[in-house]
């Protein structure tokens, strides 16, 4: 029998190798560390801001999901100062959009001094449900051909004041889709109130002045006094209840409106400051969705003239019909052009929640309870073992439905404004684009004067095409 001798330096040894383990692990899940989880991401020197700093060294949160991504993988954490932040690629993790679940407040914090602290987007626990169903926005046949017309009246507004222009001059793009969206999206959430020209400027001038302190917030830049950002926000709230009050004492029988549930709430469980919240907020929510669609179709159709003729084509085939809520499955050239828009343009780049339980992701990966997760839907979007060459606009990945499609983007409609959260896809900002698009390309024929490069703006939300306005010319087509 041999004899087992372990010195007394051998056991120090050990002992020590043991608590130096300990410490490493201790050190890598303790939340100080910045180590909290199993879910690889990058590293955190400043233990206060976490990642911040690197997120404004990217640009924005879109452009440094993508960054970070491109690193990690398509599960990934990250510090939002002291928050911990998951975030997945993997549309396989992605939540059904019918789902209500809460918004980490600190993604929407810049926006109190607009929206309100008492908007739904911060409300928690079971309130949420009541707060989002009383946005639920069913749209019935009848309700989308009433709209088709109201939104074919509007364009062809914009029709008449393209062909009075002398030919050659220059069209400010954004500008013209910004005043269209502001007109229509004012007109779903309030109704007859905004048919008066002068009270849609109105809106629009005091909701800019107090969405422009948002985004300065978001870059970090100087603001106003906040004396004046509180009056300009009371300047708004007094509009939006004119509009309100408009809308009660209205006894005409009405069409439908996004404000109507609200308003049904109001007589129950939603104070009058969660109501004007609320409806500042799908306001902010409709007007830059709205303007990013119609503008980046817009965009994409100018820096690519073969997909605008062959559009313009099929637009004016004798049989084609006009584009009514009816006839839009039988314009699936238009259908595909606005959805790879969507994808292409990174419209809408994300959605974040948080759940009240415990998730595991790819069967090791332990997130907590109330941990942040965001969806990097652009990221999905562009995932080139999803997508064949997804930098490329390619309306034709979506002709055919088996053929390179793995999601409809137009699901992705932030809080599936105008429609029901079963059926995003439906919202009424897709008619919308669908008619004022095929009624230009089929009339006109317009391009950029001159090289049209992308400058993508992603301050907001949602995305623009470029942090500049776009300039276009339109010539008549016979």
């Amino acid at each position: 029998m041999f004899g087992v001798h372990i010195s007394i330096t051998s056991i120090a040894i050990l002992a020590v190798v043991l608590i130096l383990s300990l410490v490493g692990l201790l050190i890598y899940l303790h939340p100080g560390s910045k180590r909290a989880t199993s879910v690889p991401g990058p590293s955190v020197i400043d233990q206060e801001n976490g990642n911040t700093n690197d997120i404004e060294i990217a640009g924005s949160l879109q452009q440094y999901l993508f960054q970070t991504h491109d690193k990690f993988g398509s599960l990934i954490s990250f510090w939002f100062g002291k928050t911990l932040v998951i975030s997945t690629s993997d549309a396989t993790h992605f939540a059904p959009r019918s789902q209500v679940l809460e918004i980490p407040e600190f993604i929407f914090e810049n926006w109190k001094s607009c929206i309100g602290r008492e908007s739904f987007i911060f409300s928690r626990g079971t309130d949420i449900f009541q707060r989002r169903n009383n946005l639920e926005f069913e749209i019935s046949a009848k309700l989308k051909e009433k709209y088709a017309h109201i939104f074919k009246k509007m364009t062809a507004e914009l029709v008449k004041k393209w062909s009075n222009q002398p030919e050659g001059d220059h069209i400010p793009l954004t500008r013209h889709m910004q005043t269209l969206s502001t007109k229509a999206i004012s007109k779903v959430i309030f109704g007859d109130y905004f048919d008066n020209p002068a009270h849609v400027l109105k809106l629009h001038k005091s909701w800019e002045k107090c969405w422009n302190v948002v985004v300065s917030k978001g870059k970090n830049e100087p603001t106003k006094p906040d004396k004046e950002i509180a009056n300009d926000s009371n300047s708004l709230r007094e509009v939006i209840e004119e509009a309100i009050e408009y809308r009660w004492n209205d006894k005409k029988d009405k069409l439908p409106v996004l404000i109507d549930g609200l308003l049904r709430a109001s007589n129950k469980n939603l104070s009058h400051q969660q109501l004007i919240s609320d409806v500042i907020t799908i306001f902010t929510v409709g007007v830059q969705s709205t303007v990013a669609v119609l503008t980046w179709v817009m965009f994409f159709l100018v820096r690519n003239e073969k997909v605008q003729e062959r559009l313009r084509k099929k637009l004016r085939e004798p049989h084609s019909l006009d584009i009514m809520p009816e006839s839009l499955v039988d314009h699936k050239y238009l259908s595909a052009i606005m959805k790879e828009s969507v994808r292409c343009g990174n419209i809408f780049p994300w959605v974040a929640k948080q759940q009240d339980l415990d998730v595991m992701f790819d069967k090791k990966h332990l997130v907590h309870k109330q941990t942040p997760i965001i969806e990097a839907i652009s990221v999905a979007m562009n995932d080139p073992t999803k997508w064949t060459n997804p930098t490329q606009f390619n309306p034709d990945r979506f002709m055919n439905d088996d053929d390179d499609v793995t999601m409809n983007p137009l699901q992705f409609t932030p809080f599936a404004f105008a429609a029901s959260r079963h059926a995003p896809q439906d919202s009424l900002i897709y008619l919308l684009t669908a008619i004022s698009v095929g009624t230009l390309i089929r009339q006109f024929h317009i391009k950029s004067p001159s090289a049209c490069d992308d400058n993508v703006n992603c301050d907001n939300f949602t995305s623009m095409p470029s942090n500049e306005e776009i300039w276009i010319t339109a010539t008549e087509q016979s």
